[in-house]
């Protein structure tokens, strides 16, 4: 298993590259800006904030559950070889928009959505999903 790991995976000594990530098992996709510590706070069902643990108001990622759900509905429209994150935040703000009234919620996918535009996030390895 190790010979299977890039050099890079294998030495502590290089830098952090914040990356999107997909984790199929969990259908869960991860963003963070910073290799630290972090607490994870869950805003509903989908959206989960990533904040520094030692500054606790210090937004560093989020997460969203159940991706593949958003993915499959615009599969042709995302095509080629990556994935914006703003856009897939917008679409999940969007078809939320009614259940959203609740204040924190809203500028919980706000700065998630700030996130995703600052850093340019964008999802390379797409989930694999066999065409039905």
């Amino acid at each position: 298993m190790h010979d299977q790991l890039t050099p890079s995976a294998c030495n502590l000594s290089t830098p952090y590259k914040p990356t999107a990530l997909y984790y199929e098992s969990a259908d869960s996709l991860e963003y963070t800006r910073q290799d630290i510590p972090a607490v994870y706070r869950r805003v509903d069902g989908i959206l989960t904030l990533v904040f520094s643990m030692r500054d606790r108001d210090d937004l560093i990622g989020f997460q969203i559950k159940g991706f593949k759900n958003f993915y499959l509905k615009d599969r042709e429209q995302f095509g080629g070889d990556f994935l914006s994150l703003v856009g897939v935040l917008e679409r999940i703000f969007t078809e939320q928009g009614g259940q959203l009234v609740d204040e924190y919620r809203r500028e919980a996918y706000d700065r998630a959505r700030k996130i995703a535009l600052e850093d340019s996030v964008e999802l390379h390895d797409l989930p694999k999903i066999a065409v039905q």
